[in-house]
């Protein structure tokens, strides 16, 4: 059985090399450019929106490409990307709020 990761990277990749939809513009983000509002265990990563009907924002850190968008809780993220996902424990989801990231990406394709 394969791995829901694995699927995702196929699908971002045929998604990707499609001549109508696909990656936008890609952006680096830093944890300097958002202070305490900065989400990631990991001091910069790449955001881009795949620019077809579903606006989906993916993430690059550390050569791994994660969808965050629409994820609020834990349970909503890919289990690799937790361990870049900031603990925040006076939030009701246990984590950092992801909708700067996701504002970012979401942005690149307008």
């Amino acid at each position: 059985m394969l791995r829901p990761a694995v699927v995702l990277s196929a699908v971002l990749i045929v998604t990707a090399c499609s001549p109508d939809k696909g990656f936008g513009e890609t952006t680096e983000l830093s944890a300097s450019d958002f202070g305490s509002a900065w989400p990631l265990t990991v001091s910069t990563a790449k955001v881009n929106k795949i620019c077809d009907d579903d606006t989906s924002v993916a993430l690059m850190v550390d050569g791994e490409t994660f969808v965050i968008s629409g994820v609020v809780v834990a349970a909503d993220a890919d289990s690799a990307f937790v361990k870049y996902w900031l603990e925040d424990n006076a939030s009701e989801s246990g984590r950092k709020d992801l909708t700067p990231l996701v504002a970012e990406g979401e942005a690149l394709c307008d």
